[in-house]
């Protein structure tokens, strides 16, 4: 079982990681914001992707059906996996049929989903991640830390000492210098590579293409150089049409990075004579997901990566307290339902429901209507905690009775003079202790709404 609380109680002791994961979040905020402002039909562009995205839903075994047929008349060898398990023996058995030792590999959450590098070192055969944050967190033995920035949690000195001790670099924390010797080390791994891996950020069922985004051009090494190429993908990439294309294209990038596009958009629709790419479409619960009235709507997810970026709890803690390949609140989702109740039961109560991953999601997902229902779930499975439905149901006596609710608040309101600190309230006692562990709480205000109201109409 993931704990939270535990992962979480770890980090906060850690201020460098708090404040690298804060200043990287917060920034790429700030570029989102600027870069729409400058896309004056940006709303519309999510409404369109939403109906693409729902479309495919819709239709969803029709659509893959079509993916799968154009794809195979392009030239392209497409394979299904229904888990993790049977992915890795399939990705194994093609790795093995052209005696691959060694493999680049551009990013993938896929791939980190079915633990893939993992499986492969288990059987002789190397596998460099190219993406610089993947590169850099698998040098550390870490997983990645965010869906699209896996190293946000490092600091530019952690990662020159990690290079330095584990790679040989001449200790430097300038970035360009760093950035280089990634660059330089990797190079030479594209040419003597016996096989390259991908995922695929869609999936476009009318042409059988797939496409890839990137910035830093080493998924196009990743992809052409070797002989042999395998992309890893999930059956939810489906979008309908090529014409739906530029409508992702034009919400990924903003949402996930704040660049208006990406530097690196590769469609690859055909097979080129004399090489061999085969596509791995992995199930690994999806379907699953597709049969759940709530839950399938996590299955528009891009991947891009803004409901963490907005998210108070992943600003704080990063990815790693989640214990799991997805983070954040989309992550949450996704780790319930891929991995199970008995894993994952603690993290959907890590989110304060604020409601930000919904506003600023580019697809429109209700995460926090689908957090909700899996706060249910959980409830409903585990019996929740000592107390707790004695602390609802007066919550919400307190809420739905006129009378209780203002001698209720007037009683709060003199006893939290008790614990009031200046204008804040900096502890709790007992069970309510949670809220105030980590943060103060504003004080009721000395007078309700009603009594205002009432002065209001006196006046």
């Amino acid at each position: 079982m993931i704990d939270f609380r535990k992962n979480a109680d770890r980090i906060l002791k850690d201020p460098v990681v708090v404040n690298a994961v804060q200043r990287a979040t917060l920034h790429a905020l700030k570029k989102r914001e600027e870069t729409i402002e400058r896309i004056p039909d940006f709303e519309d562009l999510r409404d369109r992707a939403r109906l693409a995205k729902e479309k495919v839903i819709g239709d969803f075994e029709n659509y893959l059906k079509l993916f799968k047929k154009n794809a195979t008349e392009n030239g392209f060898i497409v394979h299904e996996a229904g888990d993790a398990e049977e992915a890795r023996n399939l990705i194994l058995k093609i790795l093995k049929a052209h005696g691959a030792r060694t493999v680049v590999s551009s990013k993938s959450m896929t791939q980190e989903e079915i633990e893939i590098n993992p499986f492969l070192e288990s059987h002789g055969i190397k596998k460099y991640e190219t993406d610089l944050g993947e590169f850099i967190v698998q040098v550390a033995g870490q997983r990645p830390s965010h869906i699209t920035a896996p190293a946000i949690h490092l600091t530019r000195k952690e990662i020159a000492r990690l290079f330095s001790e584990k790679l040989g670099m001449n200790y430097t924390e300038d970035p360009e210098e760093i950035t280089n010797f990634a660059r330089n080390f990797l190079r030479g791994k594209y040419f003597k590579a016996d096989a390259g891996m991908s995922g695929a950020n869609f999936l476009v069922a009318d042409t059988g293409s797939f496409v890839i985004v990137e910035n830093e051009g080493n998924a196009r090494m990743s992809t052409t150089l070797p002989g042999v190429h395998i992309v890893v993908t999930g059956i939810e990439k489906l979008i309908p049409s090529i014409m739906d294309l530029p409508v992702f294209l034009k919400i990924l990038a903003p949402s996930s990075t704040g660049q208006r596009q990406t530097v690196y958009t590769s469609i690859f629709s055909r097979a080129p004579e004399g090489r061999e790419i085969h596509i791995v479409l992995i199930d690994n619960g999806r379907r699953r997901m597709l049969k759940d009235p709530i839950l399938r709507e996590a299955l528009m997810c891009i991947r891009c990566g803004g409901c963490s970026n907005v998210c108070p709890i992943f600003q704080l803690v990063g990815g790693h307290a989640y214990g799991s390949v997805y983070s954040g609140p989309i992550g949450i989702i996704w780790t319930y339902a891929i991995f199970g109740h008995e894993v994952a039961k603690e993290l959907p109560f890590a989110s304060t429901l604020c409601g930000a991953c919904r506003e600023i999601c580019p697809v429109r997902i209700d995460i926090p209507r689908i957090l909700l229902e899996l706060r249910r779930r959980v409830v409903e499975r585990e019996g929740g905690r000592p107390g707790e439905k004695i602390l609802i149901n007066v919550w919400a006596g307190l809420m739905t009775e006129p009378f209780l609710n203002k001698i209720g608040f007037r009683v709060a309101s003199k006893v939290q003079t008790v614990f009031k600190k200046g204008d804040k309230i900096k502890s709790l006692p007992s069970v309510l202790s949670s809220w105030t562990k980590f943060k103060d709480l504003e004080p009721l205000a000395d007078k309700t709404f009603r009594e205002l109201w009432k002065e209001r109409k006196g006046s």
